[in-house]
């Protein structure tokens, strides 16, 4: 290739180059127009980073793409940006300066090298080309010229191209960030979405729940109002039950754990019996009936309130999904070192079992309930070292089993 035909590769490499915004296309174009132009084998692009004081190439014609990483200073490209002149080696194997870690890691053998620095518009070292093995005889001053002629277009076109690279980088990293900013407003949006329909599901339920325990009290005393003496007595009971119902259908939401006092020495046999007569009534007003059989003197260091929700949530649930004349079986057995609390009801049962104690989990949903009772029971109870499960009832219903620990003293 004369001289001409060479000026004229240079030209069109320019025009190229001045296109292109890929800095690894870049690199590849730049390293075959070096080749053609001196007829070497082969030609790697040295970037230097000046944070970390060393060459990079990502290009090594005819090797795998592996970054290649090197001090500056270390063997004949790192003394090129050192010393910011070209070196010409004859033979390698014979140069001192040659850094051979390269060839052993890639397999090839180097011979003879060029290498020809590149600078930038304010004349500081950009990078490096190096040329390898010239396929007829030696280089000459004569390929230095011509490299050096290709790297005057070369350095700007790579400064270009690594400023146009970092700020694509820098956008890229931006754009993904705002991505993920976008993508955490959505899944909170979603989050508000879900809790405000939580709250407006909540305020339409215990609408419901209040109009129906309201009218159910109203029923009561219209009855009671026509009633005789003796059957008066009934009515009240029922009054009281449902008022009774209808105080403490909110006490999961209005029961904080945050300032509880200490535990103490409870008898947990008394507790259950308080909520067993309480719950009694509200039963036989759903035409059920409570079974119980509660061994005397279970002492527990509980805190009575913690079991007073823990009896209140899993009666209460046996009595809303029990049929009417149903009969809820209500055991406390007391063991050496435990007690074993059942209630049974004879409803339909439950189907999700690993969801029932889950937030917000109605296992029917024309039940009124707001979802919340068994999944405080169960935070109450893993606190507590209290064990809680949940099987089958035969025929038909659930059986909720919760083993205390208790106090022999």
């Amino acid at each position: 290739m004369n001289s001409e035909q060479q000026l004229t590769v240079i030209k069109q490499l320019g025009e190229a180059l001045a296109k292109e915004r890929d800095l690894g296309q870049f690199l590849k174009t730049l390293s075959e127009c070096a080749n053609i132009l001196v007829n070497a084998d082969r030609c790697s692009i040295f970037v230097v980073d000046e944070m970390t004081g060393t060459l990079w190439s990502q290009l090594a014609e005819g090797m795998n793409d592996d970054v290649i990483c090197i001090n500056v200073g270390q063997g004949i490209v790192g003394l090129c940006a050192e010393q910011k002149r070209p070196i010409i080696v004859d033979d390698a194997g014979k140069d001192s300066r040659f850094f051979s870690g390269i060839d052993r890691s890639t397999g090839y053998k180097t011979r003879s090298i060029l290498s020809v620095p590149m600078f930038d518009a304010e004349q500081k070292v950009i990078g490096v080309f190096q040329l390898l093995n010239k396929k007829t005889g030696l280089f000459t001053s004569d390929d230095v010229q011509m490299v050096s002629m290709l790297a005057v277009y070369a350095g700007i076109m790579l400064d270009n191209a690594l400023l146009h690279d970092a700020m694509q980088k820098r956008f890229d990293n931006k754009n993904e960030a705002l991505i993920e900013r976008n993508l955490d407003l959505d899944r909170a949006n979603a989050e508000i979405k879900a809790l405000v329909k939580e709250k407006d599901d909540m305020i339409k339920t215990a609408a419901k729940i209040i109009a129906k325990l309201a009218n159910a009290i109203l029923g009561e005393l219209d009855c009671l109002y026509e009633s005789d003496a003796k059957t008066a007595k009934n009515h009240i009971k029922r009054i009281r039950a449902t008022a009774s119902l209808l105080g403490k259908t909110f006490c999961n939401y209005t029961y904080n754990r945050s300032n509880l006092p200490p535990r103490e020495r409870v008898n947990i046999s008394e507790i259950l019996r308080a909520y067993i007569a309480e719950f009694s009534d509200v039963a036989a007003f759903g035409a059920q009936a409570i079974k119980s059989m509660v061994d005397s003197n279970v002492y527990g260091k509980y805190r009575s309130d913690d079991l007073g929700i823990i009896f209140h949530n899993i009666i209460l649930n046996a009595i809303k999904y029990g049929p009417e004349g149903g009969v809820i079986d209500i055991k406390l057995e007391k063991h050496p070192t435990t007690a074993v609390l059942s209630v049974a009801d004879s409803g339909p049962g439950i189907i999700n079992k690993e969801r029932i104690f889950r937030e917000a989990h109605r296992e029917i949903k024309t039940v009124a309930g707001f979802g919340k009772g068994l999944r405080l029971v169960k935070s109450i109870c893993d606190e507590e070292n209290i064990k809680i499960s949940v099987s089958d009832n035969k025929p038909s219903g659930s059986v909720f089993t919760l083993e205390f620990f208790i106090d022999q003293n």
